[in-house]
């Protein structure tokens, strides 16, 4: 067989990722192909963990530095849920496509193969995510609660397209023939666009840790609070001015990190507020929300509601990876003089950390 044949009997991932942006009917044929019976899921789990490493590049470190430097209980979860964030849309999408497409199939469905087509169908997620996160990290800009929907329905667009193909050829089995390779050239392009991609994402990590090196590195007991600075969350979501570690010092400062989602998160609220509350002047809590800011509006209200005395304030500038939340809660408490005394990540002790503000509130306040 000639070196041109054996290339289109069996393309290299490089010309199946190609085929799959400029000639994804050739993409689903080569899937489909029962000499290569699971060959596309094997491309799933290699484009899966290229795309962990180089769109998470900052986290996978971070947590591997929290692991050295904390506890690798810690560093493990960490790391589990950088994991957990990057595969389980693509695992759960590609579970639907392959129940949908084999569904679908009719008399020529054939659970293998139909799985090896959803396999193909699911990969837009991960290179949409990939080209959405390069632009916004290159351009140095956080991702809008409208530009993630964006995203999501330009992948989920794109996904659905390509289900829709994978059904038509699945029922055409023995009866289509199989569909040409696509043009060269085109494929060959695509191909380099996606690569090129990847690498660029990877350099754009790679740049910005060599200048926030200091962020990833696990904040610990003894070191000084980084700077910050957090608008609060106003009436009907509002952001408004934002409360500043300088303007801060000299009292006790609790940063609880939380978000709606979090149970435990919730649980600690009000335990944090009456501790605000009984020192009010001495202890400042701050409540810092990671939920998007269309939900701002009602999580102000449920707070007016609750009557919390803890200060309501967004995550701005990076604050969340300055202080390397991985899991929430997480809770850092400050003493007067801006040095942290205890930094609690995921299995928080609030009653703990409720003593500790107020024996730090209790002793007298550093000289200026």
């Amino acid at each position: 067989m000639s070196p041109a044949a054996r290339s289109d009997a069996a393309p290299g991932l490089l010309t199946r990722l190609g085929q799959l942006v400029a000639a994804p009917r050739a993409a689903l044929a080569a899937a489909d192909d029962p000499a290569h019976a699971g060959r596309a899921g094997s491309d799933v789990v290699r484009v899966l963990a290229l795309a962990l490493l180089v769109i998470h590049t900052r986290a996978l470190l971070g947590g591997a530095w929290l692991g050295a430097a904390v506890g690798w209980d810690v560093g493990g979860r960490a790391l589990l849920g950088v994991v957990s964030r990057a595969v389980t849309t693509p695992l759960v999408a590609l579970v639907v496509a392959a129940v949908v497409i084999w569904a679908l199939a009719g008399r020529r469905r054939a659970l293998g193969r139909d799985v090896d087509l959803a396999c193909v169908a699911i990969l837009p997620l991960v290179l949409v995510e990939l080209a959405a996160t390069l632009v916004t990290r290159a351009a140095g800009v956080d991702a809008t609660a409208a530009g993630k929907w964006a995203v999501l329905a330009i992948g989920g667009g794109w996904v659905g397209a390509l289900i829709g193909l994978a059904v038509v050829h699945a029922r055409g089995r023995g009866v289509v023939a199989r569909r040409a390779a696509g043009d060269a050239r085109a494929v060959r392009g695509a191909g380099w666009v996606v690569v090129a991609a990847a690498v660029a994402m990877l350099a754009v990590n790679v740049a910005w840790i060599a200048r926030h090196l200091d962020w990833l590195r696990p904040m610990t007991p003894g070191d000084p609070v980084p700077a910050f600075a957090l608008p609060r969350i106003e009436a009907e979501g509002r952001l408004g001015a934002p409360v500043t570690a300088d303007e801060l010092r000299g009292r006790v400062v609790v940063l609880d990190f939380w978000a709606a989602w979090c149970k435990p998160c919730r649980e600690a609220l009000p335990q944090l507020a009456g501790l605000a509350a009984r020192r009010r002047g001495d202890v400042v809590v701050l409540a810092i929300n990671l939920d998007d800011p269309d939900e701002h509006a009602a999580i102000r209200a449920q707070w007016d509601d609750a009557r919390y005395a803890s200060w309501l304030v967004a995550d701005a500038g990076g604050a969340a990876e300055r202080f390397g939340v991985s899991t929430i809660p997480h809770v850092v408490v400050v003493d007067r003089a801006g040095v942290v005394r205890r930094v609690s990540r995921g299995d928080v002790r609030i009653a703990e950390l409720v003593r500790l503000a107020e024996q730090l509130a209790a002793a007298p306040a550093p000289a200026p």
